[in-house]
């Protein structure tokens, strides 16, 4: 492994809006993040109009982008709305925080956190959201506090309903 290793290894998955399949085969591999200079590429090299107009994910290595994976199936997701002029600089601040393990304030449950996504929406913004394992943190106090976090309302939304 070659520069600065992260505990975590991160695959970036991208899916076309526009494409209606949800299948494993709709969502391209685009990179794996296992060192910080992997990192930096991504968050220095990544075209503002991709993250603008495509749908990512920065999934934890060996989760799945999609709620039905076992990892993701129990959980949700913190949600943050996001317009396109501030999402580069608000996607590539999260990207920091999570490879670095400080996206949460409580570094016990860093281990519930299976990754972050953003997709385009039809009002014009795009719908930032940090994906957890289960429900059992769904305070939105716990995401890390800091100028740029704190300029934007965050509510936790539930993969999908417990019966």
């Amino acid at each position: 492994m070659d520069g600065h290793p992260i505990q975590f290894k991160w695959i970036l998955w991208a899916h076309l809006p526009n494409f209606n399949q949800w299948d494993d085969n709709s969502y391209i591999k685009i990179m794996t993040i296992s060192s910080i200079e992997d990192m930096l590429l991504l968050t220095e090299l990544f075209p503002e109009t991709i993250i603008q107009k495509s749908m990512l994910f920065l999934m934890k290595d060996g989760i799945k982008p999609y709620w039905e994976d076992p990892k993701n199936k129990n959980g949700g997701g913190f949600s943050y709305k996001v317009f396109p002029k501030n999402i580069q600089g608000f996607w590539n601040h999260l990207i920091y925080l999570l490879v670095g393990n400080n996206i949460l304030n409580d570094p016990k449950i860093i281990n519930n956190v299976c990754g972050i996504t953003v997709s385009p929406k039809k009002g014009g913004h795009n719908i930032v959201k940090i994906w957890m394992s289960n429900k059992d943190n769904m305070n939105p106090k716990i995401i890390t506090s800091d100028k740029i976090m704190n300029d934007y309302k965050c509510v936790f939304l539930p993969h999908k309903l417990n019966k």
